[in-house]
């Protein structure tokens, strides 16, 4: 099972690129997420992972996530375990 959504953005597939993957301040851009906690040190890449705090539905649900994929400028992959599921979350950023 999966979708597929697509935003267009006035800026470069870069800068939204490093936007996105700036992990570790995804709370102050994005309202439902409350808090990121950083698990790995060092620059984001493959093996990154991070606790993620987000309101859902009214509720407050904290995953860990791991990037599995990642593509500068370009894309990347995370996912993460949560209630028996698998998620896989890709992101791919063209101009």
């Amino acid at each position: 099972m999966g979708f597929q959504v697509s935003r267009w953005m006035a800026a470069s597939p870069d800068a939204v690129f490093e936007a996105c993957a700036d992990f570790a301040g995804a709370a102050q851009r994005v309202d439902a997420i409350e808090q990121v906690d950083m698990l790995t040190d060092g620059p984001v890449g493959v093996g990154t992972r991070f606790l993620e705090t987000r309101t859902m539905f009214g509720k407050a649900s904290t995953e860990e996530m791991e990037v599995t994929q990642f593509e500068p400028g370009k894309s990347y992959t995370l996912e993460a375990d949560s209630c028996g599921s698998h998620f896989v979350s890709r992101l791919d950023f063209v101009p």
